[in-house]
């Protein structure tokens, strides 16, 4: 009966293929998987029966272990010698499987049988266990690939965790959090992660977050890891804080958040505050600290002008570092920066490659970047320093600092947190020299913001810069 019936679909499957070129080895395949289906939903010439939960689940010893060692090794009985006991493989057999739901069971089956895993957000972490327990990689893979599609910030930790015995992975997600780093950090999944799976995430080059945001985490993480308590809990701590990068630090954090927190040995703080006095890079280049020192590639690098986020006029080029106007006047000219700060300092700077009357500064995320003349219609979301007139925006907490910028000049926002008001100050510099800090009480979050004036102005984005 099963012949007869492959026999009719592959013949239905060629007549409705007929005329198109380079599916006869696609065709195999899909046929040859239709059938060990079709045969693990009949339960035809069955030699095993598995009583999982309260069901009964027929399948076949061949099959099975030629896609898992584990199956291999319970459904075929050796000798002593290790040899295969051929009687005893002849034996019809039941077995009890225990600690997997029955749909899970049924699923991997399908796998194996087809190639073809039927996987939801409801099945997918037995599966996982599953893949993980008989030793089926495809499974694994499919199960993989299927979370990379659907990882968000609520449940990256979670397979970050899992990630290294269940995926056989352990960078899976690390992409996902090395983009939304301050994000995952901040969140309250990141207290539960072992030392481990900490580690793994400080160790990385391109952690798109400040410093002083990856420390303050990990001073969360060590108050969380010390109430767990457990023999190893100093050993942990004193680890993972030597994984945190405190010679990128401006000595200023160091001095004002780190010092006093008491989590940096007072030996460790003297050679800190000795590398960060230090201008010479070949005298930094011989020293040796207990940290690491080269840069997070992320931090800066992970952000830029928003294409989601640009008036009508602007356009955006060199990577979206560069935006150009086309406007007139101050119609459609603001261009908004993809990154929130949320709080730490950060510094970057704006080149004006030309000029003719340009806003620079911060906004709000939700500021209205569709405005004309935003600066004045959504003023208090915004803190702006006008090329050559002075603060536009909000400025009820502002001091007036003339910018005198022009074609050619660069611009400078070093945006810094105040600890004692939980809001941001921003201080302005002109090619790298600095003219006074514009505005303060800055509530969080804002944006890196631009608006500019008529056509031809254009401004390109330096998010990598380092604080004069």
């Amino acid at each position: 009966m099963v012949r007869r019936e492959s026999k009719d679909k592959k013949e239905e499957k060629k007549e409705e293929e007929e005329g198109k070129e380079g599916k006869e080895g696609e065709e195999d395949g899909l046929y040859l998987g239709e059938q060990f289906g079709y045969l693990l939903k009949k339960g035809m010439f069955a030699d095993v029966i598995f009583h999982v939960g309260d069901e009964k689940i027929s399948a076949h010893r061949l099959i099975l272990a030629a896609a898992s060692p584990i199956f291999e090794l319970m459904l075929y009985p050796t000798n002593k010698d290790g040899s295969p006991n051929l009687e005893l493989s002849k034996v019809p057999l039941e077995m009890k499987i225990e600690g997997i739901e029955p749909a899970a069971f049924k699923a991997m089956l399908q796998c194996v049988y087809t190639d073809e895993p039927e996987i939801t957000p409801a099945n997918v972490g037995s599966l996982l266990k599953a893949a993980s327990r008989y030793q089926i990689d495809k499974l694994s893979t499919s199960c993989a690939n299927y979370l990379e599609k659907d990882v968000t910030k609520d449940n990256i930790l979670e397979l970050f965790q899992i990630a290294p015995t269940l995926l056989g992975e352990p960078e899976f997600g690390m992409k996902y959090i090395e983009e939304h780093t301050e994000d995952i950090l901040t969140s309250a999944g990141f207290l539960n992660l072992p030392k481990d799976r900490v580690a793994t995430i400080l160790r990385s080059d391109r952690l798109s977050a400040d410093e002083i945001v990856i420390f303050g985490a990990v001073q969360k993480w060590m108050e969380a890891e010390k109430k767990r308590g457990g023999a190893d809990a100093k050993a942990n701590c004193d680890e993972i804080i030597k994984l945190v990068r405190f010679p990128i630090m401006p000595l200023q954090e160091i001095a004002s958040i780190v010092a006093p927190s008491g989590l940096v040995e007072p030996s460790h703080l003297v050679q800190l505050f000795s590398y960060c006095a230090i201008s010479d890079d070949s005298i930094k280049s011989k020293m040796a600290l207990p940290f690491p020192v080269n840069p997070r590639e992320g931090t800066g690098a992970s952000w830029s002008w928003n294409p989601n986020k640009k008036g009508s006029t602007v356009t955006l080029s060199n990577k979206n570092l560069s935006a150009t106007s086309s406007g007139s006047s101050w119609n459609g000219g603001v261009i908004m920066g993809t990154k929130e700060f949320k709080n730490g300092s950060h510094y970057w700077e704006v080149k004006i490659d030309h000029s003719t009357s340009d806003m620079v500064g911060v906004a709000k995320p939700e500021f209205n970047h569709l405005a004309n003349s935003a600066y004045s219609t959504c003023s208090s979301q915004c803190w702006f320093l006008h090329h050559s007139s002075g603060n536009y925006g909000n400025t009820s907490n502002s001091t007036s600092v003339t910018l005198s910028a022009k074609a050619g000049d660069t611009v400078g926002c070093l945006l810094e947190w105040e600890s004692g008001s939980s809001t941001f100050s921003l201080t302005y510099y002109r090619n790298r020299v600095r003219l006074g800090t514009a505005f303060r009480m800055i509530p969080p979050p804002v944006v890196a913001c631009c608006e500019l004036y008529s056509s031809p102005a254009k401004v390109t984005l330096d998010p990598k810069a380092k604080k004069p």
